[in-house]
């Protein structure tokens, strides 16, 4: 992996075997590489980079499995830059003779970070008691009232990240569909949640090939092939007669 252009990691989660057969149950970590030269960006600053990457990790015993898609969009390869400067370097061995431990030597190079010019987005923190539908909206209704009131303007909603929850879905559709087209983004966690209690009474194997199948949607690198793997597993699922209930539960929550 040091011989490959710089890249950055968009998912990683821990995800069942399914790379070869082993007798007893095993997780693999699960990578998701995607493409951050400076140089294919300058090649085609309007588009990105269709290289992909994918790294599966077997956690016993250790063996690496590297996948590619897609070419860059040029072999050039960015300029190596120093990491410190002297200055940062030599503040780094006066702190390291007086005892201090690494960490809190790189807390006192971070910069210190002000809004003088008033430009950082509101932040509003709710406390609630209940996680109920009505709460919820008491909450969301006050918080568009407060940024009209600071900001002079509508707080118009493009992306809400919440958990698999009924009540928190409908009450964002309440208070901000109106004026907003926003895509509803479920936290991975939740939704994890949600499928293991709906997989109770599943037979062990159907139930690690719906984690599988689910996991496999979660990496999907587009959307175009998120619909057609999605496509392959519902009609996979289709023919298991014990699947067919969690079928209809997957394709109304989307």
């Amino acid at each position: 992996m040091e011989d490959m252009k710089v890249f950055i990691i968009v998912k990683l989660q821990l995800v069942p075997f399914v790379v070869c057969a082993l007798t007893k149950p095993q997780k693999m970590r699960y990578q998701l590489l995607k493409c951050s030269s400076e140089t294919c960006k300058a090649a085609t600053p309007y588009d990105a980079c269709p290289w992909k990457g994918k790294v599966l990790t077997c956690q016993s015993p250790i063996r690496v499995t590297i996948m590619e898609t897609g070419a860059h969009e040029t072999l050039v390869r960015e300029p190596q830059k120093a990491k410190m400067t002297s200055r940062l370097k030599d503040y780094g061995r006066e702190m390291a003779t007086q005892g201090l431990k690494p960490a809190w030597i790189r807390n006192g190079m971070a910069r210190r970070i002000s809004d003088k010019c008033r430009s950082f987005h509101l932040v509003a923190l709710f406390i609630t008691s209940q996680r109920v539908e009505d709460i919820y909206v008491t909450a969301l209704t006050e918080l568009r009232r407060i940024f009209v009131s600071v900001w002079g303007g509508q707080l118009l909603v493009k992306f809400v990240m919440a958990d698999a929850g009924a009540a928190q879905q409908n009450a964002v559709t309440r208070v901000f569909g109106v004026d907003s087209e926003f895509v509803y983004l479920m936290c991975f966690y939740h939704v994890m949640t949600k499928v293991h209690e709906n997989l109770k009474g599943i037979p062990g194997r159907l139930s690690e090939q719906v984690m599988a199948d689910i996991y496999g949607l979660h990496f999907a690198a587009s959307q175009d092939v998120y619909d057609e793997q999605l496509k392959q597993i519902l009609t996979k699922w289709s023919g298991e007669e014990q699947l067919v209930w969690f079928q209809g539960y997957l394709s109304v929550r989307g």
